[in-house]
């Protein structure tokens, strides 16, 4: 039996429970990013006054912490959720979705994560008339990824486990109260775990879910999509009973072809429905534990009524790059192959239709924010011959959000000690009226790091940005920090 779990939560079935989210560091022109003591130097003064924003109040130059919100502009531990994503409502009320520890049991019995949703208020104090003093708690379903509704709703995905079921689709009410969770049964042999990696609402409210099928005791994996009508239901229309199966592209062969390994990315929805989803792959060549493997990285742009791959859009449907091979996007050539995990902020789309999307090059910290055109060619208008160069400690991938006026706040990942947020303009250039050179780089509060950097950036009313980011304590746990940035 499922207990209770109110938000629209979506997450693979899995064994585990715990979350994780990642982001990037940005540099200070569009070939070339700050090293660490570039970083240090582009620390932002919040002390620097700019203008008036009401009675009292002086505003902070665009990239320092408005120490108006929080706790000296942060609100440090959440619940001690592990975050997953954020949202800002169009009333500014901000949502964290995230696991929180089994401590917090209200429950009959201690489990060892709770998908949790926060509310907290415009200026960064938890809303105690939401939930239970602040908190919705779904009993049993780890959460993956989240999509916020209308009218202060939450849609949150969460998983039951290893088996042979579905995902479940959970609500939560604009009162914090969890809806009975909905099982989104599909096909799936027995011995797969399912995870979700990514979540997108569209135009209509209906809700589609990037989900990566893994097989126990194997490297197989595979991506499937699933499309829920705006009343939480399966889109019978879509795929195979509101499942689509996405096959391995064709990757240049290295020996006999032995399994596949798919991790899916990001995931997006067009203003006429079509579906835009990102995705890494791996084909392995040979036999364990001297497997041969090529790498791709790859865009796929879907019909949003049935699934089916969209010929209008780069060939039959998909961009494809491969690693070690030459590739026409950015300056240098690039390998492709990344990014290879899942969350929020690994696709986005632009006003005019551009994608967007973090692919990494060669094997060092340098990652390339590429641009694609709606119909899936390069976009050599974009940076550097289609690329802006970014940088991103410890396997980390940027991640890229667009706010209110169509720029990208991209973040980043540092050596852990600092957090990082870069603003870029449409065509690919660092916007040098945030922080310093484009970058606001700041140090964490005492006793906390994150080498996972920041997982989402959003954008309220007038601006301002809400950053929300994994950190980590002096004894190993991980917690959630919000912060809120000038614009």
């Amino acid at each position: 039996m499922f207990r209770t779990c109110k938000i629209f939560l979506f997450a693979l079935l899995a064994t585990g429970c715990g979350s994780s989210g990642s982001s990037d560091q940005g540099g200070n022109s569009p070939d070339q990013s700050p090293d660490q003591s570039d970083a240090q130097s582009g620390t932002v003064d919040p002390s620097d006054a700019g203008s008036d924003t009401g009675p009292g109040t002086e505003r902070g130059i665009a990239g320092s912490l408005d120490t108006t919100f929080g706790t000296e502009g942060r609100l440090v531990d959440v619940f001690g959720m592990s975050p997953v994503n954020a949202f800002v409502s169009a009333d500014d009320h901000i949502f964290v979705v995230g696991n929180c520890p089994g401590t917090l049991d209200i429950f009959d019995h201690p489990i060892q994560d709770y998908a949790c949703v926060v509310r907290l208020t415009p200026d960064g104090a938890i809303d105690p008339a939401y939930g239970n003093g602040g908190i919705a708690l779904m009993d049993e379903c780890p959460a993956g990824d989240a999509v916020l509704l209308s009218n202060g709703r939450t849609g949150v995905g969460g998983g039951t486990g290893m088996a042979a079921a579905g995902i479940l689709y959970t609500t939560v009410d604009a009162n914090g109260v969890p809806g009975t969770p909905y099982d989104t049964t599909t096909t799936v042999p027995a011995n797969n775990s399912k995870i979700v990696q990514s979540m997108a609402l569209a135009p209509d409210g209906s809700i589609i879910i990037l989900i990566r099928v893994h097989s126990i005791g194997s490297p197989m994996s595979h991506f499937r999509i699933t499309k829920l009508t705006n009343a939480g239901d399966l889109d019978t229309g879509f795929g195979t009973d509101g499942t689509m199966f996405l096959t391995y592209p064709t990757l240049p062969d290295t020996g006999a072809f032995a399994a596949g390994v798919a991790v899916a990315a990001g995931v997006a929805v067009r203003p006429d429905g079509k579906i835009v989803m990102g995705g890494s792959w791996s084909n392995l060549y040979g036999a364990e534990p001297n497997w041969n493997s090529t790498y791709g990285y790859g865009i796929l742009q879907l019909d949003g009524n049935t699934g089916a791959p969209d010929p209008s859009f780069g060939t039959d449907g998909q961009i494809l790059l491969v690693e070690d091979a030459v590739v026409s996007v950015g300056n240098p050539t690039m390998s492709a192959g990344y990014p290879r995990q899942g969350g929020p902020g690994l696709l986005a789309l632009l006003e005019d239709g551009r994608i967007v999307t973090p692919v990494h090059r060669d094997d060092s910290t340098n990652y390339f924010i590429s641009a694609f055109t709606a119909n899936g060619a390069p976009d050599t208008t974009f940076g550097v011959t289609g690329a802006l160069s970014v940088t991103s400690d410890n396997g980390e991938v940027p991640r890229i959000f667009v706010d209110d006026q169509n720029r990208l706040l991209v973040t980043r990942a540092t050596d852990g000690a600092l957090e990082s947020i870069a603003r870029v303009t449409a065509a690919g250039a660092f916007d040098t009226t945030f922080g310093t050179g484009g970058n606001a780089i700041f140090p964490f509060p005492a006793g906390l790091s994150s080498p996972s950097g920041s997982i989402a950036a959003r954008v309220q009313k007038d601006g301002r940005i809400i950053v929300l980011s994994q950190a980590t304590k002096d004894d190993g746990s991980n917690i959630a920090v919000v912060s809120r940035l000038w614009n």
